[in-house]
Formats: C-alpha cells, structure tokens, sequence
C-alpha cells in the first residue's frame, strides 16, 4: 500500500514539474496511468469553451404567410414523374416504394393487383383533399398513397 502511495505521489509531483507536455508527448508514455495523468494536465490548461456558431434560424412568421396558402400552392407542381428500382410482382395497400430520388411512398389504396415489372415508371399527382395519387406505367389502375419519407 506505501508502495502505492508512494509511486502516486511522485507520479503527481513529476507531473507538476513537467506540465507543459504536449500531446504527442503524452501518447508517447508507456505506462497507463502515466499517460492519463499526462493527458488530464495538458486538457485542464486548455480553454473549456467550444467555439460555437452562430446557429439562430431566423424565425419564420406565420402570421406573415397567413392567407398565402393558394398562392403557395400554385407554384407546386400537380403531379411528378418517378422511376422504381426492382423488379414488382403484385401491388398491394401498406406496399412501400423506394423511388431512385430517395423518397418513400406507402400504397394507402384497397387495391391488391398482380401486375409484374421492372424498373416502373411511375406518376403521382395530386388528389383531392390532401391525398396524393399513384399511376403505374402500362396499368389502367390508380393507388392512393402517402409520402413517408
């Protein structure tokens, strides 16, 4: 236990004594404890404050859009064209679709339809109410969907 003690003591005074270490002296010392002794002293002289950003978003007024709806939505398009990747079998309501832009689409519809085919193109436009309608390339058949991602 004197041992112990002893050995910290002097780890502690040779760590006053040599405090101004860099890092790659630090990661040079063999022994563990050592070497986090060396590490704890060259971090606490270090500043403890993170440069920070200025990362305020500029709030945005709802009051300032109010009423703006239809004109807002007169300049999003009506329908927009995809493409799938993979082979579909049958098409079918809770089906998700994996467009090659990235976006995700859940068939909503009562539909079940076997309809095999690769790499579909596809077109979804907008419904009434809110929803949002799918046509398969080659398919006389509409889905209901709803973007997930």
């Amino acid at each position: 236990m004197k041992a112990y003690l002893f050995a910290a003591s002097t780890l502690f005074f040779s760590l006053h004594v040599s405090a101004e270490r860099t890092v790659q002296e630090c990661m040079d010392v063999k022994d563990n404890a050592k070497r986090l002794a060396c590490y704890d002293s060259f971090f606490k002289k270090q500043s403890l404050t993170l440069p920070t950003e200025n990362t305020k978003k500029a709030p945005q007024k709802t009051e300032s859009l109010f009423g703006l709806e239809q004109q807002i939505a007169a300049r999003q398009p009506n329908q927009l064209n995809f493409k799938l990747q993979g082979k579909f079998k049958r098409w079918k309501k809770g089906m998700k679709l994996n467009t090659a832009e990235g976006q995700i689409w859940l068939i909503k519809g009562r539909h079940n339809i076997y309809y095999p085919i690769e790499d579909p193109k596809i077109i979804i436009r907008k419904g009434s109410l809110g929803s949002y309608l799918m046509n398969i390339e080659g398919l006389n058949t509409t889905f209901k969907v709803k973007r997930v991602k």
